[in-house]
């Protein structure tokens, strides 16, 4: 991001590509059938009949590691690899990553190795790329772990998706939360060199509009353990009300517009956080549009000077839902009006006329999404669906956004 947002972005750069692997071990099938959770479809639970249920006692590999993922809260990450034996007495290897989470839940992603290929060495280690097979209900998918090797450990930093999307998507598998039975990847995305022209034609590189996107940090806060959510659920009372605001990516998820704050972001976009447009509310008159993700939670500056704009494009429903309270002093926001509270009649925070949470925050497939004008205050479009799961793959949302704001 812009280096006056101040807002800590770190994008992972994975060494090589997907090139040139070299196959060691050839998939044989095994019979046995277990339940796992498929990282290319969206965490569902799927019941598969090619992977053995519980590792065998061959194992190749069996390594455990704490690291640290959201919220500066530990994750605990178990890798193994292990030979097993189909019906028909063929030995293959099957890998298991089991991650302890953050929200005190584990999950397991089963994979049958396909081929491995070192592509890296350093201090001691060596990075190996591991084509796997996964399955999915579209049938068996292809994807890639980036492992790192010591001694005799192993454990995948990164894990790859073999789909020709627009970007390259990568994920971290410390940083996978789980949200309401939901499996939730923060992935990181990267540019593909192949498709240099599409990026042309998406890429925000006009010299005569300044553009400005809303980073939800407050959001972001909103949602964070022992948060806002934490007090809706009857899980804690009003002092959950009163939570850190977060500066990091790390601490983003789904609720937040994780992704598209890092589409933007390759595609040239600035940006400021909500606290530096809480404290500098003019900003917005030096520029031409103003991009509002899923910022569902904002101060009377931030609503004042956002619904006051010639040209907003909100790419999110339900923004300006909430009103918070910003003590800048010691980094704190607090819930002042909205989401049912402080009474349960109470759902806008600023009773906004534009109001567009229902039904639109709930369509997550954007089939058919668009944008549609505001009634104003301020001018501008909103888009008819909540895009988090489509802002990495569909050129011509991107395209049309950059035509808006252009």
């Amino acid at each position: 991001m812009d280096s006056k947002s101040g807002f800590i972005l770190n994008s992972k750069i994975i060494v090589g590509g997907v090139i040139g692997v070299l196959a060691i071990v050839v998939l044989a099938i095994a019979y046995s059938g277990t339940s796992i959770i498929d990282d290319t479809s969206e965490g569902e639970i799927i019941e598969s009949v090619n992977f053995v249920a519980q590792p065998s006692d061959r194992k190749l590999f069996d390594t455990t590691v704490q690291t640290q993922s959201a919220f500066s809260k530990n994750a605990i990450l178990h890798y193994i690899e292990t030979i097993e034996m189909d019906e028909n007495g063929e030995e293959f290897t099957q890998i298991w990553v089991e991650i302890d989470t953050i929200t005190d839940e584990t999950v397991r992603f089963t994979y049958l190795k396909f081929s491995e290929a070192v592509i890296d060495e350093y201090d001691d280690k060596k990075l190996i790329l591991i084509q796997v097979l996964t399955k999915a209900n579209d049938g068996i998918n292809k994807n890639y772990l980036y492992v790192e090797e010591y001694e005799n450990n192993r454990m995948v930093k990164y894990i790859e998706y073999d789909h020709d999307e627009l970007f390259r998507k990568v994920n971290e598998p410390q940083y996978l939360l789980t949200e309401d039975g939901s499996i939730i990847h923060q992935s990181d995305f990267q540019l593909r060199d192949e498709f240099e022209d599409r990026y042309d034609k998406i890429n925000f590189t006009n010299e005569k509009n300044k553009v400005i996107v809303i980073i939800p940090t407050f959001t972001a806060s909103a949602y964070s353990p022992y948060g806002f959510y934490d007090f809706y659920r009857g899980d804690c009372n009003e002092t959950c009300l009163t939570i850190p605001i977060t500066n990091s990516i790390a601490d983003f998820s789904f609720t937040s517009s994780v992704n598209a704050v890092k589409i933007l972001d390759l595609l040239n976009y600035e940006s400021i956080t909500d606290r530096q447009l809480h404290t500098n509310p003019t900003i917005l008159d030096e520029y031409d549009s103003v991009i509002v993700l899923h910022n569902e939670y904002v101060s009377s500056i931030m609503f004042n000077a956002i619904t006051s704009h010639d040209n907003v494009i909100f790419l999110y429903p339900n923004a300006l839902y909430a009103q918070v309270d910003v003590d800048t002093t010691n980094n704190l926001i607090t819930l002042i009006r909205g989401h049912n509270y402080p009474t349960e009649d109470i759902t806008n925070g600023f009773n906004w006329e534009n109001e567009n949470t229902h039904p639109f925050e709930y369509d997550t497939e954007c089939e058919n999404w668009e944008f549609y004008p505001t009634k104003g205050t301020p001018n501008g479009h909103m888009l008819n669906c909540y895009p988090e799961h489509i802002i990495w793959k569909d050129g011509l949302l991107l395209k049309t956004l950059k035509e808006l704001v252009g």
